[in-house]
């Protein structure tokens, strides 16, 4: 579960050891030593090949505070490494935005019902499915609340799975959501 940056944080620094031929740090994890980890791991990672972290919603990390919830997050990286964060709107935007550099911030928006209903069924496609009109409205429809890549893709986790006569069902609109569901 990452669903706190302790938890986040510990989980990217065993991923970074395992990936290393590491036997992953498996008992300090204060905050403090992982955040001090983190950064040496990325060093020797970055030693040997190029390092992309990929971290969707941070804003959506358990905790009341936006800078403790941040506070991990490396402000000046090795080379060879690239940390590519989401975030919605809102206090945790502006806080990255105060510890990186301004040409390091993109804000893409939502996805219009065109671009996701393009993404989806050029991700169905791609896997040689697609979905019946009676299927594909409501996930549209459904992923109209919450039009962003990431979701897409969660959706079309599940519904290529779906068989010709499977009804729609409705799928939760927040990521945290369709990652339990899928």
């Amino acid at each position: 579960d990452a669903s706190d940056g302790t938890s986040l944080v510990d989980g990217i620094c065993q991923e970074l050891a395992a990936s290393l031929d590491r036997v992953p740090d498996r008992g300090k994890s204060e905050e403090s030593h992982l955040q001090t980890r983190l950064e040496e791991l990325l060093l020797e990672a970055a030693r040997q090949k190029d390092v992309v972290l990929l971290i969707d919603s941070i804003d959506r990390l358990e905790s009341t505070d936006s800078v403790q919830r941040l506070a991990w997050l490396p402000t000046r990286l090795p080379e060879r490494v690239a940390i590519v964060a989401s975030t919605g709107p809102g206090r945790d935007l502006e806080l990255l935005r105060k510890r990186v550099p301004a040409d390091h911030v993109f804000e893409l928006p939502p996805l219009s019902a065109a671009e996701t209903r393009a993404m989806l069924n050029r991700l169905l496609s791609d896997a040689g499915r697609r979905l019946q009109a009676t299927q594909l409205g409501p996930v549209l429809d459904g992923l109209a609340r919450q039009a962003r890549p990431i979701n897409v893709q969660l959706v079309f986790d599940e519904v290529r799975r779906w068989r010709s006569h499977t009804p729609a069902q409705a799928l939760p609109a927040e990521s945290r959501d369709l990652i339990s569901a899928v």
